[in-house]
């Protein structure tokens, strides 16, 4: 149940994040993110969402994960 879709930066980001080796910790944030992506809980609104992808992006972009 995606509100906002794949089709995104989110997408790019986390397509980025695959093509690396991510730590246990950055690991757990991803599956945290599609956790929140995917069933999209009625708190969830597209400001957390817009504030989570772009936290990971961040880490892409630093190289963190």
């Amino acid at each position: 149940m995606e509100r906002w879709g794949r089709n995104n930066a989110a997408s790019a980001t986390l397509t980025a994040i695959d093509s690396r080796r991510p730590s246990e910790a950055n690991a757990a944030l991803r599956e945290l993110f599609e956790l929140l992506e995917d069933y999209a809980p009625a708190w969830y609104t597209e400001e957390h969402h817009n504030r989570a992808a772009a936290a990971l992006g961040e880490l892409v972009a630093q190289h963190a994960i």
